[in-house]
């Protein structure tokens, strides 16, 4: 999974593209496909919860590990925490799920 706040696209694409790259090398010998799930993406409209706890249940629970992304935004606040990447990150690691962040270098 890429979790990212608003102000993250062009790593989000990035993160894609070496995924792919990732499985057109190694998918066949590993027996192993990355699938990268992001909410632009990967999620679908729905209903009868809060919004992030629906992606959450999209996304953060069919994902394996999280590849988290920050820039200038922390996010949008979410009914349970600071953020909804935040809280994606925090769904993980209660999950026991490995999660990378990476920040940029310049805003």
């Amino acid at each position: 999974m890429i979790g990212a706040p608003s102000d993250i696209k062009e790593e989000i694409l990035v993160a894609c593209r070496v995924i792919n790259k990732w499985n057109n090398i190694n998918s066949e010998s590993r027996h192993c496909i990355l699938m990268p799930l992001h909410w632009s993406f990967s999620s679908y409209p729905s209903s009868g919860s809060h919004p992030q706890k629906l992606l959450n249940k999209q996304l953060s629970e069919k994902s394996d590990v999280m590849l988290s992304f920050f820039g200038a935004k922390l996010g949008s606040v979410t009914d349970t925490d600071i953020s909804g990447t935040v809280e994606e990150i925090n769904e993980h690691l209660l999950k026991g799920k490995q999660v990378m962040v990476f920040f940029r270098n310049r805003i």
